[in-house]
């Protein structure tokens, strides 16, 4: 009976050992703001949710817009790695079509983005054309700007000094670029004019593709401008060093 009884104790203790629940903390979260709090948003304009939460491990939170009980499709926060704790996060969402909803779901998952729960908001919005744009709020410009810092340093290591030296140096070589795809060309004629231009078979097509993402309003319209200005740079500047070799060899 003694043996019976223990055999069943240490099953019992294994069981809930092995839980789900006792494994993975479930997360809980608040929404404690709102911006704006309804109403009417220009397309676009996105709709921004304060949320509050406390989780034993990190996680993502990201916002869906939905109604009648169904997802709509549009724009949604991209959902950043929160570290565990307590704290306060930004999700949001937005259309460029006229669109209406009755909730939000908030989508938990972790940092593999496993899925974790869920959690719906009432909410009345519509975007409307010719609806008035507005300024966001506060505190959503500070948890947007406090995100991407930590994105940011999430995805650059601490000990990567040439990588920061190279971030600092882009808006350098973004001019650079420019000052030499202008004089270059100006300057030079024949097989050398013609290799200067080069460049230009790429990058507008990328200021094409840029100005279409400007006018559907996305946050980062001139990425590919940014990336591609630097590597131009080093096509121009290494011509430019042959076209001074050259003439000095000639010279000679």
């Amino acid at each position: 009976m003694v043996r019976w009884w223990g055999s069943c104790l240490c099953m019992a203790l294994a069981s809930l050992l092995a839980s789900p629940a006792a494994a993975q903390p479930q997360a809980t979260l608040s929404v404690t703001a709102m911006d704006p709090a309804g109403g009417e948003l220009a397309p676009g304009a996105p709709l921004s949710l304060r949320v509050h939460y406390r989780s034993a491990q990190a996680l993502r939170v990201q916002a869906r817009g939905r109604k009648g009980g169904e997802d709509v499709p549009g724009m949604m926060n991209a959902a950043p790695l929160l570290a565990a704790g307590e704290g306060d996060a930004l999700a949001w969402i937005a259309f460029r079509e006229a669109r209406s909803i009755d909730s939000v779901r908030l989508v938990v998952a972790d940092g593999n983005w496993k899925h974790l729960g869920t959690l719906d908001v009432p909410v009345r919005a519509a975007w409307r054309q010719g609806a008035r744009p507005r300024h966001a709020a506060r505190w959503v410009r500070q948890l947007r700007a406090h995100q991407e810092l930590a994105a940011r340093r999430a995805a650059t290591p601490p000990d990567s000094v040439l990588f920061n030296l190279l971030f600092a140096l882009i808006p350098l070589l973004v001019l650079g670029y420019l000052l030499l795809q202008v004089l270059l060309p100006m300057r030079w004629s024949g097989g050398w004019k013609r290799a200067a231009l080069i460049p230009l078979l790429v990058m507008v097509p990328a200021l094409g593709v840029s100005l279409l993402a400007l006018l559907a309003q996305a946050n980062l319209w001139p990425l590919w401008l940014i990336f591609l200005s630097p590597l131009m740079f080093a096509y121009l500047a290494l011509l430019l060093v042959l076209r001074l070799a050259t003439r000095y060899l000639g010279s000679r």
